[in-house]
């Protein structure tokens, strides 16, 4: 990057900010824009060699941040993420944040991250003290002398918990001296072979196959999942002084009366107590004080040598003190509540903590306007300098002409970036055709001559100028109207493992051998063949009988699946019931087979509608598209527009996660069929959706010669009648709604299209009627979470699939927290959301108690404007209050599962789901895709009833939930429950 820092080092203010570095004098630099302090920030550390420390306001910005800095050193740029402080005691977070901070503590260990990217918010997390930490880190190598109750001891220690069969990160199992950990922050897990207390061979290993691969590694670096690691004399300590703490808490809320909350205290804090006692993993940040007592923050595991940038002091400022009013209220809060016990109270650090470490380290604070800062981070050199922001270039060749001939006029070097390196290529010489110099660059490390223009790949939020160092920096977003268009790095899809393997199969866990039906397992034995000792599970069925089916014939048994909770009945070993059972199924699966096949034969062999090849208007329409596409979504409009440009009837599937542009798939699909003066007709599960289909048809189609009609409940007879009137002429040309479209007074003039939203919401009976419709018109089918039926189809090659993976730009996974009931936390949650205009959903399943809930909620947070709505209210009341809710004249709307399928509401974004230990995890899953579908952050909290001891499968579920927190999970989930 020597051609993007070289021309500033010869300014005086930046030298003067060099020696101020060099002498660890803190100043302030004022005129600098946001992508000008990135830059001046870059330069800092290749001007010194020195590791960088920017902490920004809030996570947005942080995230804006590292996202700039990526540009400048892709491979050496870290962003940390905070916990959320607020919510620290929930049950599960999610393991994208643990996965994220584990690899930035990694970097910083293994020294290699060069730049960190943080909020202030992470400056107010305690954590163990540095050195412990690293000295938790376990370095396993050939040569390592493994005891296996040693080791795991050490695992414990570091919050590894210990499974049967390792597919998440942080967790270890053993089988048979083969060891499997999976290191929080790796990709992959390890896997070592033992010989005794010798290590045989250690490789990599697959958590998806539960297969080795690659070759032999000589050593492994194993990381703590907590980062409050405990050794036994730590945790015994620690345990004594909680005992201590509960005591004295109990004492003082019995005695002013408070019998709830103190039961609450005892519940809560003796759940905590037995976890740690038996080396189970726990959440330590609202204890660490009491294990810690010189417990420090991140400041502590940051190179000392560092340069500590903040970016915009006074948004610091702001954000520590609002952020230690709310802390110290939530405290107080918890306190009273029998959340917490004194002895917790200081579990955030202060103010006054967090600058005395920041003081430690090379500081620089970079603003555009000077502010009063100073009382918080003083400085001793404040530097002003000359810089501008680019402005945005009107998209139009000429507009770039000119910038660029006024530079070279100037003298000024000028680098443009554009988002790919073909794209550089071309506008170097589209410019030396346009009588300028232009050159291509595959780096930027050698130096610009003044006056020279170059193109190179990158991508930049915004441009910048320094005039007097003659340097000017053009992005994407300064060239096109559409604004910056990054590559990103694709990430790879894994399916994870959805068909669990025979490992998994656990002791009481209900099992189908081939031959002999439903029985019990029961473990494995080793029984005696004369000189030669085989291994044998062990099964058991009806009345005590006892089946030993050899290892070898693993084949022979699977594991029983069903709904949940459901309890099979067991089959008898001498009985001919399994083979009546077996008959009848195989008769029943014959039927649906040879209807199955029939269907899709009489599709397969009529010939349908051949589609033209896409027209100009087509062309237009498409580019018209105000996003980026993401690059499964351009292979899922190929494939679509393929099958309807083919003779045979389309039915393709589209499997994408809520916002990621299914309906921009089926947009597209719909205007190449009026092009062909074919009908369209989209039908969706419920009244709301499909009013916003027909808002994002009309508002995508209002410069195009198409006529969009609606069937609603909204619509007025006359409005009914107008629209079926023209639906059967033919004018026309695209109809959206609900299960009406399938009403016998339904008649189109040339049908062409259908395309069905969440096909699985519809009732058996309107399926049968679309199955009819399907038999002659292309179909489209979109789904977040297919079932498993449809699915199946598509897997099989009955029904042809498009996945689309691939979030869109700038979207965030929704933070996931699973969490005891608690009306504190819950007045939290809500505030949070109104404080930015945000909405919220608070969902509570039972109709009979939803007014007294709704009610419970409006006296939690008076100022919030509080609606309810459920499936038993008049169709018109509920449809005016979720129409009330949809255009932003509601803050909380509480309401049943009304709302699981398809509302697109991008300014909710915070969910709170009551009793989630009841729901299924598609339906679960459906619910929280109700939020994030912008590009703020989003929060889902899952709770249950305070003092519930969940059942196996809800706690099963509400983790696979808080695990599944990326993008495209809904498929996997589908797969789950396939």
């Amino acid at each position: 990057m020597k051609g993007l820092f070289e021309p500033i080092r010869q300014t005086a203010w930046y030298q003067k900010a060099l020696t101020d570095l060099r002498e660890k004098k803190p100043f302030l630099i004022y005129g600098a824009g946001e992508s000008v302090q990135d830059h001046l920030a870059a330069s800092f550390s290749y001007a010194t060699g020195r590791p960088l420390l920017i902490v920004a306001a809030n996570e947005v910005k942080a995230k804006e941040i590292f996202s700039e800095m990526k540009f400048y050193d892709s491979d050496g740029t870290y962003y940390i993420a905070s916990k959320d402080l607020l919510f620290s005691s929930a049950d599960s977070q999610g393991l994208a944040v643990a996965d994220n901070r584990a690899k930035g503590l990694r970097a910083i260990y293994e020294k290699t991250a060069r730049t960190v990217v943080l909020s202030v918010d992470c400056l107010f997390e305690r954590l163990a003290p540095g050195k412990v930490w690293q000295q938790s880190v376990l370095t396993i190598s050939q040569d390592t002398e493994l005891d296996e109750d040693d080791l795991f001891q050490r695992l414990a220690d570091m919050g590894y918990e210990r499974v049967e069969q390792v597919e998440s990160p942080g967790q270890a199992a053993i089988r048979g001296g083969i060891v499997d950990i999976y290191p929080i922050g790796d990709d992959t897990a390890v896997r070592i072979e033992l010989w005794g207390d010798e290590i045989d061979h250690m490789s990599r290993m697959d958590p998806d196959t539960q297969r080795s691969i690659g070759d032999a590694v000589d050593k492994v670096m194993i990381y703590p999942v907590t980062e409050i690691p405990i050794k036994e004399d730590v945790r015994r300590t620690g345990i004594d002084k909680i005992r201590k703490g509960l005591e004295e808490g109990l004492k003082k809320l019995q005695k002013e009366g408070m019998t709830e909350e103190a039961d609450h205290l005892r519940q809560m804090t003796e759940r905590t107590i037995e976890k740690l006692e038996t080396n189970r993993p726990v959440d330590l940040d609202n204890y660490v004080t009491l294990f810690y007592p010189d417990s420090g923050t991140i400041l502590d595991y940051i190179d000392p040598d560092s340069i500590v940038v903040l970016t915009e002091p006074v948004r610091i400022k702001e954000r520590m003190e609002s952020l230690t009013d709310q802390l110290s209220l939530s405290v107080a809060e918890r306190l009273k509540k029998g959340y917490l016990f004194a002895e917790q109270q200081d579990m955030f650090p202060t103010k006054a903590e967090i600058q005395k470490g920041l003081t430690s380290f090379a500081r620089a604070s970079l603003c555009g306007i000077l502010g009063s800062g100073d009382d918080y981070f003083p400085v001793q050199d404040i530097i002003a300098i000359q810089s501008q922001s680019i402005n945005v270039l009107d998209g139009s060749g000429s507009a770039l002409l000119d910038e660029l001939k006024g530079n070279r006029r100037a003298n000024m070097r000028t680098v443009i970036l554009m988002d790919s390196t073909t794209k550089a290529q071309r506008l170097s010489e589209m410019l030396k055709e346009d009588g300028l110099d232009a050159s291509f660059r595959g780096s930027l490390d050698e130096e610009i001559r003044p006056g020279q223009i170059v193109t190179a790949r990158g991508a930049l939020l915004h441009g910048f100028s320094y005039p007097d160092a003659g340097l000017a920096v053009l992005s994407m977003d300064e060239l096109t109207e559409k604004g910056r268009r990054v590559s990103k790095r694709r990430k790879k899809f894994t399916g994870g493992q959805v068909l669990k393997s025979y490992d998994d199969i656990k002791v009481g866990d209900y099992v189908v051998h081939e031959n002999h039906g439903v029985g019990i397992y029961n473990g494995i034995v080793q029984m005696s063949d004369g000189d030669t000792k085989r291994d044998y599970f062990k099964i058991t069925y009806k009345d005590n009988g006892i089946l030993y089916v050899p290892t070898t014939s693993l084949d022979m048994l699977q594991k029983y699946v069903a709904g949940e909770g459901a309890s099979p009945k067991l089959n008898d070993l001498n009985g001919k019931d399994w083979e009546r059972t077996k008959a009848k199924v195989r008769a029943g699966v014959a039927k649906l087979a040879e209807d199955l096949v029939k269907l899709y034969a009489e599709r397969q062999s009529r010939p349908g509608y051949a589609f033209s090849k896409d027209t100009v208007f087509q062309r237009e329409f498409e580019e018209s598209f105000p996003y980026e596409e993401t690059e499964d979504q351009l292979k899922a409009i190929e494939e679509t527009k393929r099958d309807m440009e083919s003779p045979h009837i389309m039915d393709r599937l589209i499997c994408g996660d809520v916002g990621y542009g299914k309906t921009e798939v089926a947009l597209r699909a719909a205007f190449k069929a009026v092009q062909d003066s074919k009908q369209v007709a989209l039908m969706a599960p419920t009244t709301i959706l499909a009013q916003q289909h027909y808002n994002t048809f009309t508002r995508r189609m209002k410069d195009m010669p198409v006529n969009i009609g609606i069937l609603s409940r909204f619509n007025t007879p006359k409005q009914t009648k107008d629209v079926l009137t023209r639906l059967s002429s033919g004018e026309l040309d695209i109809v959206i709604g609900t299960h009406s479209l399938l009403g016998k007074n339904v008649r189109f003039k040339d049908l062409g299209l259908l395309i069905i939203d969440e096909e699985q919401r519809f009732g058996v009976g309107h399926k049968e009627k679309i199955k009819a419709l399907k038999k002659d018109v292309d179909v489209l089918t979109l789904t977040a979470t297919p079932i498993p039926r449809t699915l199946h189809m598509s897997l099989t090659g009955m029904r042809d699939m498009s996945l689309l993976n691939e979030a869109p730009m700038d979207r965030h996974p929704v933070q996931t927290y699973v969490m005891e009931q608690d009306d504190q936390m819950i007045r939290e949650a809500i505030y949070r959301e109104l404080a930015r205009s945000g909405q919220v959903f608070y969902l509570h399943n039972r109709v009979n108690s939803i007014a007294a809930c709704a009610a419970r909620i409006q006296q939690l947070v008076p100022e919030a404007r509080v609606v309810m709505a459920h499936g038993q209210m008049p169709e018109r009341e509920l449809e005016n209050i979720m129409m009330q809710f949809v255009e932003g004249n509601a803050d909380v709307l509480v309401c049943t599962t009304i709302i699981e399928t398809g509302l697109d509401i991008p300014n909710a974004n915070t969910i709170i789901v009551e009793n989630a230990d009841t729901m299924g995890l598609a339906q679960l899953y459906q619910l929280r895709g109700r939020v994030g579908r912008s590009t703020r952050m989003a929060y889902a909290y899952f709770l249950y009833q305070q003092g519930k001891v969940l059942t196996e499968d809800a706690q099963n579920r509400l983790e696979a939930l808080g695990e599944l927190t990326g993008f495209g999970s809904g498929y996997k989930i589908a797969l789950q429950d396939l």
